[in-house]
């Protein structure tokens, strides 16, 4: 049998088709999975290095928070031998934030002392309050609660505006909240 030169030429071009359909294969079925998983590992390191890093960081600032002594933290609660006095405090307390920030207050209600079931030795004191603010003074007010010393917190706050629904200026608020902070119990 004789070859003829366009056979072998066709023999060539697809046996070169085969070994490009071949590459492509390979490259589809374990090349490319092989360095997007490389990649992937290469992501996950990467964050856990950084991580690491963070947490040395942090490891090392230990000695030096515990270095500090504890006469520099707020106190966590409000003095007094009994609620009724502790109570008071809050309330002064209270009524001094609100007179240096300008709010003017519609009424105050001391709010029955709470036994604080995770930790018996301290109690939950309140009061419930209304006042009557600007916005500026408003915010300026909540600022001064969040930074108060001993720790109050906020709670059940409700906004209504006085402004007219006509009024070009509706900057008055009347507010009502309640502020709690916690008393040590004496046993």
């Amino acid at each position: 049998m004789t070859q003829y030169p366009a056979d072998s030429a066709r023999a060539r071009l697809l046996a070169l088709g085969l070994a490009v359909i071949a590459a492509l294969l390979l490259w589809l079925a374990a090349i490319a999975p092989a360095l997007d998983w490389y990649a992937s590992r290469a992501i996950t390191l990467e964050r856990r290095e950084l991580l690491a890093a963070r947490m040395q960081a942090v490891a090392a600032s230990i000695p030096d928070l515990r270095a500090r002594p504890a006469a520099t933290a707020p106190p966590a609660t409000f003095p007094g031998a009994s609620d009724a006095i502790a109570g008071a405090a809050l309330l002064g307390r209270f009524q001094i934030l609100a007179r240096e920030t300008g709010v003017l207050t519609a009424s105050t209600e001391t709010l029955p002392p709470e036994p604080m079931s995770a930790v018996p030795s301290l109690r939950r004191i309140g009061l419930r309050v209304a006042i009557a603010a600007s916005w500026e003074q408003l915010i300026a007010l909540l600022v001064a609660l969040d930074q108060a010393s001993p720790i109050m917190t906020l709670d059940d706050l409700s906004l209504r505006s006085t402004a007219p629904p006509d009024a070009s200026d509706p900057t008055r608020f009347e507010a009502s909240f309640t502020v709690t902070a916690l008393r040590a119990a004496l046993p």
